[in-house]
């Protein structure tokens, strides 16, 4: 019935709630953005060579805005990430995502958290 659907909803929103939380609860920029793309990885990765592929494309302050962080933070952690071959942004929008980044979180392909 409609009754356990409706709950599943609720459920689910209320644990992306307490995900974005807990992201701004973590104590590094670095972590927090970290913790974003792992997020975004599970919600929206799809999987490719090493990585996986994050389909969406978001600016510096769209980051900094959902973490409570400055466009330029923001800007200087990417970078940082970019050189150390972590992330490498995708023409047409989108970010491409290192495996081990994702991996200390637990992630992994087969993981439907």
């Amino acid at each position: 019935g409609v009754g356990p659907y409706l709950l599943g909803l609720l459920a689910a929103r209320i644990e992306r709630a307490q995900q974005r939380i807990d992201l701004l609860t973590l104590p590094g920029a670095r972590q927090r953005l970290v913790g974003l793309l792992r997020l975004m990885a599970v919600s929206f990765g799809q999987p490719r060579e090493h990585g996986v592929q994050i389909p969406i494309r978001l600016t510096r302050t769209a980051f900094g805005e959902m973490l409570g962080l400055a466009r330029e933070t923001v800007s200087r952690i990417l970078g940082e990430m970019e050189e150390q071959g972590q992330i490498r942004w995708i023409r047409g929008g989108g970010v491409w995502v290192h495996g081990d980044l994702l991996a200390g979180n637990g992630w992994s392909h087969g993981d439907s958290r």
